[in-house]
């Protein structure tokens, strides 16, 4: 499967809405999502917990920016990507340090996030729609493997969430800016935090783990959208 970058996905977008699309989520909302550095900021002004992050792109401050979320081992991740690509961990200060070396080289950005160690490898991804968590899993990571995505051989079950983590994937969507979003949560001894929030969650390997027809309730909300729209320009 083909997965477009951020700048072709909103271009898409774009263009779809000037052709007269109405879309779910707010295209600032998704430009937020779609940047994890931005994502870390809306979420601590929001008020919201999330593991600490910096962005790593000058050879002389890497080792102020792994003290800056804690100090190794530290998780190093793409600004931008999807499904796990790209994310790393780094058990110590000299694999953190040359882990950004050689990507700094590369020229892409990539943030140092601190590690939670109590949730390595697993997470909870909690589907928000209009506001309510319709669907929510317990990722759990394969043998040798430290992401829990799906996509990387992960495995979902189905959970009831707490009313706290309820609570908290609500307010990141909504600090982000989404309707419709997939929030991924660690427990962390101070209590869930959240870690990511994907503006386009793919439902495929929820909907297995749950059985709920979520892709159906997201095209309920999106008609109910054209509906009001219409109504609200007089459409008959």
């Amino acid at each position: 499967m083909t997965i477009l970058g951020p700048s072709l996905a909103l271009a898409a977008a774009r263009a779809l809405i000037a052709a007269g699309a109405t879309p779910l989520n707010d295209l600032e909302g998704m430009a937020v999502a779609f940047d994890k550095l931005r994502t870390a900021e809306a979420l601590a002004y929001a008020g919201v917990p999330t593991p600490r992050s910096i962005l790593a792109k000058d050879f002389d401050n890497l080792e102020f920016a792994i003290d800056a979320v804690g100090g190794a081992p530290v998780v190093i991740k793409p600004v931008t990507g999807a499904q796990g690509r790209g994310v790393m961990l780094a058990e110590s200060r000299a694999a953190a340090v040359a882990i950004l070396e050689n990507l700094i080289v590369t020229g892409r950005d990539h943030l140092v996030q601190e590690l939670v160690p109590e949730a390595l490898g697993e997470d909870r991804r909690l589907l928000v729609l209009d506001g309510q968590v319709i669907a929510a899993v317990r990722r759990r990571a394969r043998p040798g493997e430290f992401r829990p995505n799906v996509h990387r051989g992960g495995r979902a079950e189905a959970i009831e969430p707490t009313s706290t983590e309820t609570e908290r994937a609500i307010a990141a969507a909504r600090a982000v800016g989404l309707r419709f979003a997939g929030v991924d949560l660690l427990e962390s001894s101070q209590g869930p935090v959240v870690v990511e929030v994907n503006g386009s969650p793919g439902l495929e390997g929820i909907e297995g783990a749950t059985g709920l027809d979520l892709a159906g309730l997201v095209i309920e909300s999106l008609e109910r959208s054209v509906s009001e729209k219409e109504e609200h320009h007089g459409v008959a």
